[in-house]
């Protein structure tokens, strides 16, 4: 069972590092953090070896800790649904917000006219961080700011309000 997890870098808006475990060189490169708006840089990783190199790190805990995690498995519950999405930030809590299957999308791919008028507009995502939570939630892995742009596509959405 795949997990992908979520560590915050505590007081810094970006920082890379570098670990050693088991005599392999981990790096470890936290971002997109704000501190003037209260965003944590954050490295987002589903490679277990690579979280094991990062919870045994002596500065784990202080310098840098574990935010979230989301289970990559098909076999989740409702109920861990559930409490995942009470981890995250109200605006993303899927208020009024249906999440479409593939099929849907698809669907609506085919049957749409011009490509602009298939695009849903989310108006709760407002910065990279909101955008990487929302496509955690629908089960995709965020590694970096590059592949926002190909999930969106992939996921037909557009962010009106991502600055």
């Amino acid at each position: 069972m795949m997990k992908t997890k979520i560590y915050e870098l505590v007081g810094m808006d970006a920082c890379r590092m570098q670990t050693t475990y088991c005599g392999i060189k981990v790096n470890m490169e936290f971002k997109n953090g704000n501190h003037l708006n209260g965003k944590k840089a954050v490295l987002i990783t589903s490679n277990p070896f690579v979280q094991d190199a990062i919870e045994n790190d002596p500065r784990f805990g202080e310098t840098f800790r574990l935010s979230k995690v989301y289970d990559n498995g098909s076999g989740s519950s409702e109920g861990q649904k559930e409490k995942e999405d009470e981890k995250r930030p109200a605006t993303l809590r899927g208020k009024g917000r249906k999440k479409k299957t593939q099929a849907e999308l698809d669907k609506e791919k085919a049957s749409s006219g011009s490509k602009e008028d298939k695009y849903t507009e989310v108006a709760e995502v407002g910065t990279v961080n909101d955008a990487i939570d929302y496509f955690t939630s629908l089960g995709e892995v965020v590694e970096d700011e590059s592949q926002i742009r190909e999930l969106m596509d992939k996921h037909l959405v557009r962010f009106p309000n991502m600055q």
